[in-house]
């Protein structure tokens, strides 16, 4: 909390206590339930999120565990092909993963100390 936040909250605490305020939980949670029906909450917006999957893709994004998982699961259910397996391109899809291939091609040829100074070469 910044400090002006804090000294702001330490002033509202301050008329609370000597006001004698009771807190009563019950009550606010009930009154903060009512308060967000009426306005969108996260619910609101992974219902229409879950909509818009149902209607395109035909698939309960409700059903997965993340949204990785659901573009997966639509992936497989609208376009892999029975009798096949998607496998990724080597290099990735948009030959992204040219790096490592770079790393790994580096990391063979370059040599090394190790913990006892000797100088060895690197083996992958």
């Amino acid at each position: 909390m910044k400090p002006e936040e804090h000294e702001r909250f330490m002033k509202w605490h301050k008329e609370m206590i000597l006001s004698k305020f009771i807190f009563n939980f019950q009550l606010e949670v009930i009154k903060y339930c009512r308060n967000n029906i009426d306005t969108p909450t996260l619910m609101h917006r992974n219902i229409m999120f879950r909509n818009i999957f149902l209607e395109r893709d035909n698939v309960c994004s409700f059903e997965c565990t993340n949204i990785a998982s659901s573009y997966m699961t639509v992936f497989r259910k609208n376009f892999l092909r029975e009798e096949e397996i998607g496998i990724i391109p080597s290099g990735g899809y948009r030959n992204a993963d040219i790096h490592e291939k770079l790393s790994v091609e580096g990391a063979r040829t370059q040599s090394s100390y190790n913990q006892h100074g000797t100088k060895t070469r690197i083996r992958n």
